[in-house]
């Protein structure tokens, strides 16, 4: 053989050698992980009884407000007690909200509801927004397990059912059992 012959296999295995040592140093090391998507809700149903236009109940897209309700069901009255309710809140599915007129002594105070009905007089605490201190409000959870919660949905993507917090290291049945009344996903 020549002494090119040499010279072009020796070009070609060195391509090649370098091809695959490059290929094999650049090969991506660690965990896989998925980003799961923003859960999309639908409409909210809610009531509304007491001084409005028109009460009855309605579909509403999450993250509706009282005033908004009320703005779909005709405005108030002119009885409407206006002080009487807190037109900024939040509105959930299933919630009940009542318009006292001015002539009702006693007024009821807006509470969110939970999804079996009973009324807790508090409202849920959405696990895919909820700051540190928001998450340490809810039963049995520290600081500690409140940054490994926002550390998970940050890495692992958003919960897509309330269930989906059990997969958080150190949350069980039985602490998802004291919780799972007090939080949402949406």
């Amino acid at each position: 053989m020549k002494s090119w012959h040499y010279l072009g296999f020796g070009l070609i295995f060195g391509f090649l050698f370098s091809g695959i040592l490059l290929l094999i140093m650049l090969t991506p090391t660690g965990d896989a992980f998925t980003i799961k998507p923003r859960p999309t809700a639908g409409p909210y149903v809610v009531h509304i009884t007491g001084e409005v236009m028109s009460p009855g109940v309605y579909e509403l897209q999450p993250g509706v407000r009282v005033i908004d309700l009320v703005d779909a069901a005709g405005g108030f009255t002119e009885q409407a007690n206006q002080e009487g309710i807190n037109l900024a809140r939040k509105i959930f599915d299933g919630d009940h909200i009542h318009v006292p007129s001015e002539f009702e002594t006693e007024i009821p105070e807006p509470v969110g509801e939970s999804t079996t009905g009973e009324n807790f007089g508090f409202e849920f605490v959405n696990i895919n927004i909820a700051s540190q201190l928001e998450l340490e409000a809810l039963p049995g959870i520290g600081p500690a397990k409140a940054e490994e919660i926002i550390t998970y949905r940050e890495t692992q993507g958003w919960f897509t059912t309330i269930e989906d917090i059990m997969e958080v290291p150190g949350i069980g049945p039985v602490l998802f059992e004291g919780i799972k009344e007090r939080i949402s996903v949406e």
